[in-house]
């Protein structure tokens, strides 16, 4: 179903809820040039304002056909920057499949190796992948990101800020239904 502007401006009001805003995601197979290999990508939006990633090399993407890759893919592959790849869109969810890989990047919301699992290939995502966000073309969005307020100087591994983000979380929770509906 997705989820709408009206769901970020609900929960931006919630308390603690510093910012939200709504993002943009898809799990796409890759296969890989000249083998049989296949990749499972989570694809994703490029945000300017919430979980911002650290340019390593190369450049930001320009046009709707580039692409930034995580450097795990770059160092495990054959691939290089410059190089383009070719994705399955089995949901008809992007307005071109074949991106050019124009950078590298490190993610802050994968700083460990496992990134989540997927109904696509083995069930593990492999890498990630960054994209311009009118690239997708969908109407609703996949994600909603959020700040919360007063853990911007805590550890995220700290009993304080997981108590936090638990309490926000909670209140999350109370509209869920409703936002459902």
């Amino acid at each position: 179903m997705g989820l709408t502007n009206e769901d970020v401006e609900e929960v931006k009001k919630i308390s603690g809820v510093e910012n939200a805003i709504g993002t943009y995601s898809k799990d796409v197979a890759v296969k890989i040039r000249n083998d049989d290999k296949e990749f499972i990508f989570k694809t994703i939006g490029i945000s300017n304002s919430i979980n911002k990633f650290v340019l390593r090399s190369g450049k930001m993407p320009e046009n709707n056909d580039e692409c930034l890759v995580e450097e795990k893919f770059i160092n495990n592959t054959k691939y290089n920057i410059g190089d383009s790849i070719t994705f399955d869109d089995i949901d008809n969810v992007f307005k071109i499949d074949k991106l050019k890989i124009v950078g590298t990047i490190n993610s802050p919301l994968y700083i460990s190796m496992d990134k989540g699992s997927t109904n696509l290939g083995s069930g593990n995502i492999d890498y990630y992948l960054y994209i311009k966000e009118d690239l997708f073309e969908i109407d609703y969005y996949t994600n909603i990101y959020m700040q919360i307020s007063s853990n911007k100087d805590k550890k995220t591994s700290s009993y304080k800020y997981r108590k936090i983000v638990n309490e926000v979380k909670e209140r999350i929770e109370k509209i869920k239904s409703e936002r459902e509906e």
